[in-house]
Formats: C-alpha cells, structure tokens, sequence
C-alpha cells in the first residue's frame, strides 16, 4: 500500500479505488492507524453537516415576523429584539454567524421581514445587504392635504407635521406648478411600495414622479380637448366624486359641470359650500349656506373653485376626462336615497325632481 498514488485516467482511478476497497475488506489488513483516520473522518463529516444545517438550515420559530431596525441602533439591541420575539430556535448560531459575517459592524436601518424556513445565513445576509420588506401604502380620498399627511405619515412612523412641511415645499410646489391650495392634487390614490426607512422629502418625491406618469400623453391630450390642465381636471374631479359614491355616475355628472363652465355659468355645486364652510356634517345645504362667502363657494362665484375639495381618485379624474356628452344642465339625488341621481335639461323639470327629494328629506326631520 505504499505505492505512489498515480492516476493518468479514470479507469486507472476506479482500479485503485477498487485495489483499495478490496484491501480494506480483509480485518488482518487494518491497523490503528486506520482507525484513527476513520474516526477523525466521521467525526469531521458530522461536525460539517452540523455546521452546514447551522449556516443554511431552517431557524425560523412558526410564521416568523416582521423586524424593524431603527437608524443608530446597536448590534446587541438587534439581538435583543430578536430574542424579544422569539424569532429564532438557535439563538446562539445566529450570533455566531453573525460574527463571522462581520454583521456587527455593519448595522443597517430597515423593515425586514424573517419568514418561516429562512435560514441564518439568508437572514443575516438580508440585514447586511439592507434586503428591506417594502411598504405598501393605500390610500382613498382625504379631504384635505393635512389629512392626508396623517394617513400617509403614520406607516412610516414618521411625524406628521414633518412629512406635512415637506409636502408643502414652496420650492417644490414652485417647480412643479402647484400651490398651497392644489397642492393635494399631486396625490393620485393608489397602491404604492415604500421602503420603511424612505426620509419624507424622498416620499413626496416619488408621488411627484408618480403623478407624472398619471399624466401620460393620452391624458393630457383628453384635458387639453376640454380645455382644462391636469390641475383644473382634478379640481373638477373632486366637486364630482363629492357628489356620488356612485362611480358608474362620474362621467354624467362631469358633463353637467362641463355644460355649465362651457357657458360660462356658476357650478352651483353643494359640495363646494359644505367645504367652504368647513362643516360636514351639513346634510342639506340651505339658502343661508348658499350665501358664505369663500372663493370656494360655487354659487358665489364662476369658474372652478382655487383648488380641489379633496384628493380625487383615478375614476373620478378619468371621469372627467371621459365626461358623457349630453344636454343635461342640471341634477338631483332621488327621493329614494339609492345614492344615484336623476338628471335634467330643464329648471322646470329639475325643480319637480328637487321638490320630490326635498319632500323625501323632510319626512325624515333631516335639516
């Protein structure tokens, strides 16, 4: 057996495997030595798989959790929260690892989502290459910018009035074309993916690039033919969604608007006195409300109000667009309180229909 180990082939090497495998067979060939050499062989396998299954096998106790890393904090607070939670089987692989990997040192902020089956070795490695879980932020209509900054502030954990300076940069307002009072126009209500650590002037950023992908060349083609900007659109847009949650009835109500403007008449449109009078709890708009005075009050005053009376979703702002061709000039809810509406070219006509749901709201005390 002390031969030069020489393999010019592979059959030469299966030949000598073979010599060997036949020499092992016979006990009288075996000396301590070899058995010294077979135990230390096993033992490393094992220690190998071990380390293996350590590394890459699964850690993760049921579901697992989402994990936030605050900016600044310690490698031991990590741990901390870690054990916290319950996260993990082997605790103490994981901080090996994490030792070995350099993780320590290189700390990052970030929502990070461990999921069922991770192993340390995947999990450590989404912390060090910042491998965040992404935000996916929803939001409807608001009625205001400050609301919205509330709704959109608090996923981020982020205070409110700091995400609120930033959505009313006058820098940014100034380049984009807005201002304070159609600012809210620049937030089209949608689903959007964040990271948790994006700072609030990156937030605002991207919305201003996702409201310019809104306004792509078939949109803009749609405004200009009505004579409208993107921002008159969605200040009609919203004095429509205001008047329904009838969706299906958008587009309707936006060409009664449209006939109006395009004669040059007073929209007359309710929603705009309840917002000018900042009360909504006002169900039924009387002459006294009719007569406050705000350049938001459309029976006061002609042509769109400064700015939208809340944030106007998709289908109303494409219902503008989209805006029923016809010759109704104006309209009223149904006495039934289905929430549609019954729709008029004549005041003669408009006044019978008015009178009915007026009758409908009085045998209901509403005032």
């Amino acid at each position: 057996m002390n031969r030069i180990i020489a393999f010019h082939s592979w059959k030469s090497f299966l030949d000598r495997c073979r010599e060997y495998y036949y020499f092992f067979r016979q006990p009288q060939n075996w000396k301590p030595s070899h058995y010294r050499i077979l135990v230390f062989f096993i033992l490393s396998l094992w220690v190998l798989a071990l380390a293996i299954y350590f590394v890459f096998g699964n850690n993760v106790r049921g579901n697992g959790a989402i994990l936030k890393i605050r900016k600044g904090v310690s490698y031991q607070a990590v741990i901390d929260s870690i054990k916290s939670k319950q996260l993990l089987y082997n605790e103490t692989s994981f901080e090996l690892l994490a030792n070995i990997m350099g993780y320590p040192k290189a700390v990052k902020p970030g929502r990070y989502r461990i999921k069922a089956g991770m192993s340390n070795f995947s999990i450590i490695y989404n912390f060090l290459r910042g491998k965040q879980e992404p935000l996916r932020i929803s939001f409807v209509s608001t009625r205001t910018i400050q609301e919205l900054a509330q709704k959109l502030a608090k996923p981020f954990e982020i205070h409110p009035d700091t995400l609120l300076a930033e959505m009313l940069s006058p820098t940014l307002l100034d380049s984009l074309g807005f201002t304070l009072q159609t600012a809210i126009a620049m937030y089209i209500p949608n689903t959007y993916e964040f990271f948790w650590t994006t700072p609030p002037k990156q937030i605002v950023g991207r919305f201003a690039q996702e409201y310019k992908k809104f306004w792509n060349e078939q949109r803009l083609a749609k405004a200009k033919a009505i004579n409208l900007t993107p921002i008159q659109v969605s200040i009609l847009a919203s004095i429509v969604q205001a008047e329904s949650y009838r969706k299906e009835e958008y587009p309707r109500i936006a060409g009664v608007y449209i006939n109006r403007l395009n004669k040059n008449d007073k929209l007359r449109a309710d929603p705009t006195v309840i917002y000018a009078i900042g009360d909504y709890s006002i169900r039924r708009v009387l002459l006294k409300h009719t007569l406050f005075d705000s350049p938001y009050n459309t029976y006061l005053y002609s042509g769109l109000p400064p700015g939208p009376i809340n944030c106007p979703s998709i289908e109303a702002i494409d219902g503008v667009l989209n805006y029923e061709k016809h010759d109704y000039y104006f309209f009223c809810a149904r006495e039934d309180f289905s929430g549609y509406h019954d729709f008029s070219v004549t005041f003669e006509e408009h006044k019978q229909k008015a009178k009915e749901y007026r009758r409908a709201l009085d045998s209901l005390s509403v005032k």
